[in-house]
């Protein structure tokens, strides 16, 4: 078959997008002839650009790669069907913009690639007949392999770290959405009950903004050096930087566990995970995109529940915490999901695997390519979404421009994360016995709003004026002790029974305070450090109006 492959022109090229694109191209040429993309097209005008596309499209039998506005035009126009295997690469959780106009173009003969079952959830959510199909991306199996216990303990010993300490992993970007900051704040209890334990950061740190939240960071790395200061854990935790292939296989094979919370909304796979498994390292990872697919509890790794909440996505550290401690505290069942992780990473996402996969795509693409055709049909949700959100604002971020929008941002990610309790308190009632995690610290203002001390989503939630006071006493004992139970809640408010429960379901709903089973946990939580509750960042405003700002 005649493949082409679409560039990644419009696309800020990231190292896990670079191997996508390498892994596929690779794989394909093994079975297949592939049609080199116009170079010239990067450099001609824009009428000579659609005549060499029509002639690269009439010489392929099938495209494959991102969806692009340039082939699919020149597609309309040159009479033969040539399906698009369209790569969505993390793009729906943002809005799945480059479908917004590509999808007029687009037909069902076509085939949309999504990496995790989530991304195939919301196709249906921007789609109603879209036909979809999810492909889990590669890892570099030949790099990432495990090592016995005999070398792992020689590497410990050559890189500094004891054979009976504790040593964990986080690998990736250090970005906002990446979520390493909460990792921090997990280890922080984590290092209460091991004293013997340490965590290895390695990756390095990138100003990209969450903007459609309008959170956009000075430092990255002067972010998280400060949060590891003010827990205090200077000797606890080691920056490693990016570190080549051969060194982070070295890393996984020497940690206990790779600790990965992430709420990065493009984490549609998730290729450190992967590379993990097949070092024979577990994951302790957020229930969030494709995290959920790589990360099975109890075979190659624990999961902590991500919440989809007015305040925003919530991760529940306490539970991370507990789960980390759960695993490196069972050395026999850490070593049995080991053996576990490496066997999944070979089964399930090696290089091979991968190139069966697209082949059977291509197949499909073959015997569908003369079948009768529809247009992609936007659900109402995508044109309700598009419309409301499509348009700027002066400036201000997407998410944050209307009442309707947040709602928008809770429907979409949903999915994603898999979690959406009803707002404004319904739902289980807590027992006496349930646990309660601060989220986020916040304060309230003078107005009665909520401002959460979260870096992801810096934002501000009005408080019922019923409420206010009672949540304003819950926010004061929780700030001194950020996790404790439901009775202990109570008795240190020690106000009207009816108000506290309606205040307390108040906080809940809006994701301020986290509630778990007090059977799920294995920490005390009088362990957890009260720095906890106090605000970890410096958050500062800035209108939508601003042009300069000016840093003194």
């Amino acid at each position: 078959m005649k493949v082409g492959l679409v560039t990644y022109h419009s696309l800020q090229l990231l190292d896990s997008l670079a191997k996508v694109a390498r892994n596929t191209a690779a794989v394909l040429q093994s079975h297949h002839e592939l049609v080199p993309y116009p170079p010239a097209i990067a450099y001609c005008s824009e009428a000579r650009r659609h005549e060499l596309l029509k002639g690269w499209l009439l010489a392929c039998d099938a495209v494959v790669g991102p969806a692009d506005d340039r082939v699919l035009r020149a597609r309309a126009e040159i009479g033969k069907p040539v399906p698009y295997v369209c790569y969505l690469l993390g793009t729906l959780t943002r809005g799945a913009w480059p479908l917004k106009t590509a999808h007029r173009q687009m037909r069902t003969t076509d085939i949309l690639i999504g990496n995790c079952a989530a991304d195939a959830a919301m196709c249906g959510t921007f789609f109603r007949n879209a036909r979809v199909r999810v492909v889990p991306l590669p890892g570099d199996d030949a790099t990432f392999y495990p090592l016995d216990a005999e070398a792992r303990l020689a590497l410990r010993q050559r890189h500094g770290r004891a054979g009976d300490e504790i040593v964990l992993l986080y690998a990736g970007r250090l970005t906002l959405e990446k979520n390493v900051h909460t990792v921090l704040k997990a280890f922080s209890v984590v290092k209460q009950r091991h004293a013997r334990s340490h965590l290895l950061v390695a990756g390095t740190g990138s100003t990209a903004p969450f903007a459609e939240f309008g959170a956009f960071p000075v430092s990255m790395e002067r972010m998280l050096r400060r949060c590891v200061s003010r827990l205090g854990l200077e000797r606890a935790v080691t920056f490693c930087g990016k570190l080549d292939p051969d060194s982070l296989r070295d890393a996984y094979n020497i940690a206990d566990a790779v600790v990965n919370l992430t709420l990065h909304h493009d984490e549609n796979f998730g290729l450190a995970q992967v590379e993990a498994m097949a070092c024979g390292t577990p994951t302790v990872g957020s229930d969030w995109g494709g995290l959920r697919d790589t990360v099975v509890d109890h075979v190659t790794g624990l999961r902590v529940p991500a919440t989809v909440t007015p305040s925003g996505v919530k991760l529940n550290w306490w539970d991370a915490a507990n789960k980390i401690s759960t695993l490196v505290s069972d050395r026999p069942a850490l070593e049995r999901m080991r053996e576990t992780c490496a066997r999944t990473a070979r089964a399930c996402y090696s290089v091979q695997r991968y190139g069966e996969q697209m082949d059977a795509i291509l197949d499909e693409c073959a015997r569908v390519a003369g079948e009768p055709a529809e247009a992609l049909e936007p659900t109402s949700f995508a044109e309700r979404f598009w419309h409301a959100c499509g348009s700027s604002d002066g400036g201000r971020p997407l998410f944050r421009r209307m009442p309707s929008a947040s709602e928008f941002y809770r429907d979409l990610v949903t999915p994603f994360a898999g979690q959406a309790p009803e707002t404004g308190g319904a739902g289980r009632t807590p027992a006496v016995t349930d646990i309660l995690c601060l989220a986020s610290a916040a304060t309230m203002t003078a107005s009665r709003e909520l401002r959460i001390n979260d870096p992801i989503y810096p934002i501000a939630l009005p408080v019922p004026a019923e409420d206010a006071a009672m949540v304003e006493s819950i926010l004061r004992v929780m700030t001194g002790r950020a996790v404790l139970t439901v009775g202990q809640l109570g008795e240190a408010v020690a106000g009207d029974p009816g108000e506290f429960d309606r205040a307390l379901a108040w906080t809940i709903g809006a994701g301020v305070v986290l509630a778990q089973s007090a059977d799920q946990a294995v920490l005390e939580p009088r362990s957890v450090p009260p720095v906890l509750g106090a605000p970890l960042f410096e958050i500062q405003d800035v209108g939508a109006d601003c042009d300069v700002l000016s840093v003194a």
